[in-house]
């Protein structure tokens, strides 16, 4: 009886890691400078199948906050700098 009340902690803290990783990895993608507004569909996806496709959706993302608006003329100016072949 002993061994099953072990078993049903470890499987509660295990459930509780999995959740709160779930957690940390969405506001991962929020700090990216995303708006998340697909949380559910995340947590789903975390839940049903693991946290770890959430970590590689959320690393997969580009990072927002280093785009701005005036990305346009800096590429253009970067494409003139390029040496001629």
């Amino acid at each position: 009886m002993a061994v099953l009340f072990i078993l049903f902690v470890i499987m509660v803290v295990v459930l509780a890691a999995w959740l709160m990783a779930i957690n940390l990895l969405i506001k991962v993608g929020a700090a990216k400078g995303y708006s998340m507004d697909n949380k559910g569909l995340l947590w789903f996806i975390g839940i049903f199948a693991t946290p770890i496709v959430v970590g590689l959706y959320v690393a997969a993302l580009p990072d927002n906050r280093l785009r701005s608006a005036d990305d346009a003329p800096l590429a253009a100016a970067a494409a003139e700098e390029l040496p001629e072949l």
